[in-house]
């Protein structure tokens, strides 16, 4: 265990890649700097960005006021997966989080994720919490949660081969359950599902109610690229035959091909399409209070 010398608080390395986010890298270094948890690294790996994002990540470490472990690199653009399998690499800490350059922490992310983790017993390998998403300018615009539910289940690995809903920049893990598992399979587009289901496999996830983080909706999000989408589900489909079977039996659903939809009906199945239609029920029903929300202040307004 990597300890503060002065607080005896474990070490905990912030990996954060970043690629072509001139305009957001600074909050998001500064972010990490800001947490009042006292003993960080930060790791910044600058992955072939064409713009100015590099000489904005040497201008805001310039400016930080704060001492704490840095280390920056730059490489040619080998893509999010393998640039965090390099941060994993580098880093010492007995825990871990990644912060994409676009996104920002709240001042106690850090502290009140290291506090539930040590908290929790050594089964459970990592925490998350909720946060806010925010637009291009840092305006907040919403809740994640409100965009992704949270299931009412704890069942997490059935819950995430229905779909993904915990927050990439929500998450702290034990470093050395995800150098176990082999870190970020280096084939996907898409870092975090996979590794999440590979760790819901075998370890307990906990989840911290408070607002925590800033997660950035504009135009160039990764998950807009709807054919990068399209290809991590394949991709997962090969891997999870569980998943594979249930994304079938839902397309035959779809398609109302119901002579086939019974032939893919089975337990599992059965338990995965309940917890698909209650998390339809979820959304849904987030979908209303929001627009109801929205319809009372255009009332205030007018």
């Amino acid at each position: 265990m990597s300890l503060s010398p002065s607080t005896g608080a474990p070490l905990v390395s912030v990996i954060m890649p970043a690629y072509n986010h001139e305009a957001f890298v600074e909050e998001a270094i500064a972010s990490v700097a800001a947490q009042t948890y006292p003993n960080i690294e930060l790791i910044i790996i600058d992955d072939g960005s064409t713009d100015h994002t590099r000489g904005r990540i040497e201008h805001a470490i310039a400016a930080l006021d704060r001492e704490l472990k840095l280390q920056f690199h730059t490489q040619n653009n080998a893509g999010v997966c393998k640039t965090l399998n390099r941060g994993l690499a580098l880093a010492s800490g007995e825990f871990v989080e990644f912060i994409a350059s676009d996104d920002a922490y709240l001042g106690e992310k850090t502290r009140r994720s290291v506090d539930a983790l040590l908290a929790a017993g050594r089964q459970i390998a990592a925490v998350y919490c909720d946060g806010f998403v925010i637009d291009a300018k840092s305006r907040r615009i919403g809740l994640f949660s409100d965009r992704y539910p949270v299931p009412y289940s704890n069942a997490y690995y059935q819950e995430l081969i229905v779909g993904n809903w915990i927050p990439a920049p929500g998450l702290l893990y034990r470093r050395g359950v995800i150098e176990e598992l082999g870190g970020f399979d280096a084939s996907l587009k898409y870092e975090d599902w996979d590794l999440l289901l590979r760790l819901t496999a075998r370890y307990g996830i906990v989840r911290i109610p408070e607002r925590l983080f800033l997660y950035r909706d504009h135009r160039s999000n990764l998950h807009k690229d709807e054919a990068a989408m399209a290809a991590t589900t394949v991709a997962i489909a090969e891997k999870y035959p569980e998943f594979d079977s249930f994304i079938h039996l839902k397309d035959a659903l779809r398609r109302r091909a119901f002579g086939r939809a019974l032939a893919l009906l089975n337990w599992t199945n059965l338990d995965l399409l309940a917890r698909h239609l209650m998390r339809g029920r979820q959304l849904a029903r987030l979908e209303k209070m929001n627009s109801m929300r929205m319809q009372t202040s255009h009332r205030r307004d007018a």
